[in-house]
């Protein structure tokens, strides 16, 4: 298979987006199973789970995905058994601060925070950094084929193995049960695939190296977590779960776009930065067709969030469809960000995005609480657009990001927006219902189209190995 950016797209993303598609097709089937009220708890359960996890995994995937191939044999033992020391210290942290949470909760709210599910979401959050500490050693040994059709089959076996347990016991811990179950299974499959490939470097482990640049990426991935799962946390504080559990099921429909993008990302940084010097020409071109693909999608999306929406998810959960369009837009926008952030951080490694990071997460928290006062659940869809767009903002006016030569054609991507926003209004206001669903169908299979033209021509982007 050439390495070119299409082929790397599809073969990093296949197993999240499989993965996502049989979570959204079973979708309609889990919320027959379950109420809105416990969904919603499993969504607050799962973003406190997503942070701790990042928090307990001390930033050993990207440590390992630069460091562990150039290690010499000693010097892969000494990484793994660092790693695996860090993540033990912080579960057995972990572990008291959680039962401390729940003591001091069930003693001040009338929820009860039950103790089995506690110790699931335990359990899965250790689970979970343990694989960000063999995943990486299966890529980066090669077994990255391996490794993706694994984690294609686990993403598909998790939303079934809920269903199964579901049916037999509609409860927040058979959710909980499933994916600790599928994690598990996963974990012991890549230990597998691991103990039959021997490989080395020559390079000697030196732990202050290793922990500077894990603490640092630790660090970011806190913080973008945490902004990522705010959502459902404030929502389930100030709303509570049973809105938390409506908006997660709506957030279903749009998160294919954003492992979609995130695939899209990953192929695209090999491509730059195994360039011996980078040409703005070709750059420029790869930047604007991956952004405008992203804006299609999110735009065809939108588009079918009634057609779609409504025929999978129940009738009471259709109220938030309304907001997929923002939602879209803010991913749309994060996405944009990840993009260029290649681009700056092959250009500097002077880029500050502690201090970004910062920034950028105390202004979110702080826009949350005043916009869901304010405005509700729209409120904090509209804070991720305000975050998204001053990240990026940050990033192009730092003195060290050296940005000045990216050329983006926004006049593409408003004139898609501008034409998405007309043709919204006219299909609500001036056609029949049956009407509007065709003109729907119509217009988003124009706009998948373009996408699609624009994604292929990301094959003319080959990846090349440094001279």
């Amino acid at each position: 298979m050439k390495k070119n950016i299409l082929n790397n797209t599809i073969f990093y993303g296949g197993s999240q987006v499989i993965g996502k598609f049989v979570t959204v097709l079973t979708l309609p089937f889990l919320l027959s199973l379950i109420d809105k009220e416990d969904y919603g708890v499993i969504a607050i359960y799962l973003g406190i789970q997503q942070i701790l996890s990042i928090y307990i995994s001390s930033g050993a995937r990207p440590a390992l995905n630069k460091y562990y191939g150039n290690l010499n044999l000693s010097g892969q033992v000494e990484i793994l058994k660092y790693f695996r020391k860090r993540i033990v210290y912080k579960s057995f942290f972990i572990f008291i601060v959680l039962f401390i949470f729940r003591f001091l909760f069930n003693l001040n709210f009338s929820y009860q925070v039950d103790l089995f599910n506690l110790i699931l979401v335990f359990v899965l959050t250790v689970l979970v950094a343990i694989d960000s500490l063999v995943d990486p050693v299966t890529i980066v040994a090669g077994k990255a084929y391996a490794n993706s059709v694994l984690a294609s089959m686990n993403s598909s076996f998790a939303p079934i193995l809920v269903l199964i347990l579901l049916y037999y016991n509609s409860s927040v811990t058979s959710y909980l049960l499933a994916i600790t179950i599928s994690y598990l299974i996963k974990i012991f499959a890549s230990i597998s695939l691991n103990k039959r490939t021997i490989f080395y470097g020559e390079n000697s482990f030196v732990q202050s190296d290793v922990e500077l640049y894990s603490k640092r990426n630790n660090f970011l991935g806190i913080s973008q977590k945490s902004i990522r799962w705010s959502d459902r946390l404030f929502v389930g504080l100030f709303l509570g779960a049973s809105v938390t559990g409506e908006y997660h099921a709506v957030l279903q429909l749009v998160l294919v776009l954003e492992y979609l993008t995130s695939s899209l990302v990953t192929a695209i940084k090999p491509y730059i930065f195994n360039q011996k010097k980078i040409h703005y020409g070709n750059i420029n071109n790869l930047l604007n067709h991956a952004i405008y693909t992203t804006t299609c999608l999110g735009v065809a999306g939108s588009f079918l969030r009634y057609n779609l929406g409504q025929a999978i998810i129940p009738r009471e959960y259709w109220v938030y469809l309304d907001y997929v369009p923002l939602i879209a837009l803010g991913v749309i926008i994060n996405s944009g960000y990840k993009l260029i952030s290649v681009v700056a951080d092959y250009e500097s490694n002077e880029i500050n995005y502690i201090k970004h990071s910062i920034i950028t997460m105390i202004l979110h928290f702080i826009v949350c609480f005043i916009f869901i006062n304010l405005f509700g659940l729209i409120g904090i869809i509209l804070s991720f657009v305000i975050t998204f767009t001053v990240n990026i903002a940050l990033l192009v006016y730092d003195k060290n990001s050296d940005l000045g030569s990216i050329d983006i054609d926004f006049s593409r991507i408003f004139i898609l927006l501008a034409g998405y926003l007309l043709s919204d209004y006219l299909f609500a206001n001036f056609l029949s219902f049956a009407g509007g669903v065709q003109a729907r169908w119509l217009i988003s299979f124009f706009v998948l189209w373009l996408a699609l033209i624009e994604f292929y021509k990301l094959k003319n982007f080959v990846s090349k190995e440094k001279n």
